[in-house]
């Protein structure tokens, strides 16, 4: 909650706005000091507002929004009013049995025998419980453990790994085989169990092989089945397993009627930016950003979302990694596929918008972390809903439906491609954005291998040569000769 008074204010700005002398308008170089002000401000302002309020004409801070969760999902959250969000009267609660209780007080006693922490003499003097109430504590322990890890994941998420982990466990059975890898050896398994689900399971319409993106889901809810019950780390000796996963994708797209993998044309980017911006829901507004940061900054998926790819090396982009001037917004990614702390501007124009939708989203990550003090802001991304990071999943489906719907009400005449002919994936912005760089400013090669952050010349892949490019390359050629 923001302090209602004056004098607690003070403290507020202080300690939770670490970088309040940034509280400003871009291109406005005086910090406003009436603190009265700002909370007025705070309160009246609408999200995504743009543009400089009368009752704040020296900057703007964007609104704080609250959200509702329904069904645990990410892309469950509405907008209800703007006020300060309120904890959950009907928060699941842990019942603490007797033996817990008592257990709670043995650590406190032990723990005030001390102020400057046990040292090695002192932790020889702590006698273990009764063995009788050590048993009854050791299963009161599990119950917790159990009860954490079940707020930890949906029901529909749980229900997805058991019937993975049903797959593997049944395949490896009646084989005659352990379901528990414990070797080099062993690794092979998985492969052999990725390429029989892609390539050999019969499904019920008599189909031959799950598709690839789905076997790739199945195996990592198995690894981190493995991972989380077993402490067995398959990824650490099985490297081919994913190679297997993409080789199962790309025999999907080639076996479509089409050419394969859609690259994102630029008039589908607009329809798709227009849609969510009229939409107006965070989330719808948070989608819209992040494909901004994937069509024009040429980014990866797992850069600005959380992918089960990248559970332990995560390239997703944080709020605490971005910041900007009043010229251009600063990008910079600890980790990507091909570098570390790698560093990306977006300019400020006054033929776009999409500098001044960055640095809203940027005062709405501080709002929020101003409002939940025991947010690390340091692990905030900065595409996120109440805290939750987008997911592969919400963006492939939510772009999908899009796409469809743009070439349905206005087809290939304005520029749309058959969704039914070309593949929608998560790169197909990443590769839309680099085709229509190239195709549409002369010399412009440079700046799409940097900013792509390319290491090969794969990228010239995206040039893709259109009637409308040959068109204007000829006239040029032609202009040349004469």
């Amino acid at each position: 909650m923001l302090p209602s008074d004056l004098a607690a204010l003070h403290g507020w700005v202080n300690t939770s706005l670490p970088h309040k002398e940034e509280w400003y308008h871009s291109g406005t170089k005086n910090f406003v000091n009436s603190l009265e002000q700002v909370v007025a401000v705070i309160n009246s302002v609408s999200f995504n507002s743009g543009a400089v309020l009368d009752a704040f004409p020296e900057g703007v801070v964007p609104s704080v929004m609250d959200y509702h969760e329904v069904s645990n999902t990410t892309d469950g959250f509405t907008v209800e009013h703007l006020r300060f969000p309120q904890d959950s009267a009907d928060a699941a609660t842990f019942i603490v049995a007797p033996a817990m209780h008592a257990f709670n007080q043995a650590m406190s006693a032990e723990m005030a025998r001390t102020k400057n922490g046990y040292g090695q003499s002192d932790i020889r003097t702590v006698k273990p419980l009764d063995p009788e109430l050590r048993v009854l504590i050791d299963a009161e322990l599990q119950q917790a453990v159990e009860f954490a890890l079940q707020l930890a994941s949906s029901n529909r998420s749980r229900a997805g790994r058991a019937l993975a982990v049903s797959y593997w466990r049944v395949f490896c059975r009646l084989r005659g085989i352990s379901d528990l890898p414990a070797s080099f050896d062993d690794a092979r398994i998985m492969k052999e169990f990725a390429a029989y689900l892609g390539l050999v399971w019969s499904q019920r319409n008599g189909t031959l092989g799950l598709a690839g993106t789905t076997v790739e889901q199945y195996v990592s809810q198995v690894r981190r089945w493995l991972e989380e019950d077993y402490g067995i780390d398959i990824q650490s000796f099985d490297a081919l397993t994913s190679k297997v996963c993409k080789g199962l994708k790309k025999k999907d797209a080639s076996g479509k009627n089409g050419l394969g993998t859609m690259f994102l044309p630029e008039p589908t980017f607009r329809f798709m930016q227009d849609s969510w911006d009229r939409e107006g829901t965070p989330m719808a507004l948070c989608l819209r950003d992040a494909q901004m940061v994937r069509f024009m900054m040429l980014r990866r998926i797992s850069e600005v979302a959380e992918t089960s790819s990248h559970k332990n090396d995560s390239r997703n982009l944080m709020h605490d990694n971005c910041s900007y001037s009043p010229h251009q917004f600063d990008f910079l990614w600890k980790v990507t596929k091909n570098s570390k702390n790698l560093l990306r501007p977006l300019q400020k124009s006054s033929k776009s918008m999409y500098y001044e939708r960055m640095v809203d989203r940027y005062y709405e990550n501080e709002k929020y972390l101003a409002r939940n003090p025991s947010v690390d802001r340091k692990t905030l991304p900065f595409f996120h809903i109440d805290g939750k990071p987008l997911t592969r999943a919400l963006v492939e489906r939510t772009s999908s439906e899009l796409i469809f719907l743009a070439f349905q009400t206005e087809g290939s005449i304005a520029g749309h491609l058959d969704p039914s002919r070309y593949r929608f994936n998560t790169h197909s912005d990443r590769k839309g954005g680099a085709t229509f760089m190239l195709q549409s400013v002369k010399g412009i090669a440079a700046m799409v291998r940097w900013l792509g952050d390319w290491k090969s010349l794969a990228f010239f892949t995206y040039a893709n040569v259109t009637n409308e490019f040959a068109a204007l390359s000829m006239d040029q050629v032609y202009d040349s000769l004469s």
